[in-house]
């Protein structure tokens, strides 16, 4: 069923379908994967919170050392172009995952269009924005990668070609006036089964990034430094190897950083 090596991806559904990646929902489908893939190497992507918990305890019940487990944060549209970088990453540079987010995830831009922002936290909206958060025409425009919200009464955002564009949003839009202008998104996610943070009735979601994920993985991967762990020989582009855990070294700038024991498998913030 699989090759030589595998990519799972927890939680994030919405990728276009290839050799090799496998998307699960609960830890019941993690764990299953896991197993059926044992002697091959496994780079296990999954996003925050639950579904964070759900791959470490799916990694650490199968005693699995060949399993690099990256743990992506931030909104889930960024998640995806992440995500998507990651699926393109050759088996012998699973290591780098960590080094690729940490060096892709500032170039991704985020967008969210709003009918309240009562449960907003980050950026944070001001005292007014709450206030005029009632009127039933009022729509927020937040730049989460600049940290505005903006109160407007309609919202257009602009792309550029060949931006690489993932795109969410609630079932219920018919207050949310929002264009696109540019190219079409190239990954749309369907409206996830929990409420998001921000709670609000009608909301849009749009991340994007100047080019392909591949291409921006092209560019990233030749200027990480493709070490090799001194335990287990494998890339580790990394504060600590994403396989055995071994520290290797510590980041000055504060984007890798070592976990504790317990803790460690890949975590990239």
């Amino acid at each position: 069923m699989w090759g030589s090596s595998v990519k799972v991806i927890v939680g994030d559904a919405g990728l276009p379908d290839r050799d090799g990646v496998v998307t699960v929902s609960s830890l019941g489908e993690a764990a299953a994967v896991l197993d059926s893939t044992r002697g091959r190497d496994v780079l296990l992507v999954s996003g925050p919170a639950e579904l964070e918990r759900s791959s470490r305890i799916a990694r650490t019940a199968l005693a699995r050392g060949d399993v690099a487990l990256v743990v992506l944060g931030g909104h889930r549209t960024a998640r995806t172009i992440l995500a998507a970088c990651l699926l393109a990453l050759p088996a012998d540079r699973y290591g780098s995952a960590p080094g690729v987010v940490a060096a892709a995830a500032p170039l991704v831009r985020t967008r969210l269009a709003l009918t309240s922002v009562a449960r907003l936290a980050e950026p944070a909206p001001s005292l007014l924005q709450h206030i005029v958060g009632w009127v039933p025409s009022t729509v927020f425009d937040v730049d989460v990668t600049g940290g505005h919200v903006h109160t407007t009464k309609e919202i257009t955002w602009t792309a550029a070609e060949g931006d690489f564009i993932a795109w969410e949003a609630s079932k219920e839009q018919r207050r949310l006036p929002v264009t696109l202008a540019g190219p079409a998104p190239a990954i749309t996610l369907t409206a996830p089964t929990q409420a998001p943070p921000w709670r609000a009735r009608s909301w849009v979601a749009m991340s994007s990034v100047d080019r392909a994920p591949e291409q921006l993985l092209a560019d990233i991967l030749p200027r990480l430094p493709g070490r090799a762990c001194p335990m287990c020989h494998r890339a580790a582009d990394a504060a600590w190897c994403l396989y055995c855990g071994h520290v290797l070294t510590h980041d000055p700038q504060g984007a890798l950083s070592p976990m504790s024991a317990s803790a460690r498998g890949g975590a990239a913030r």
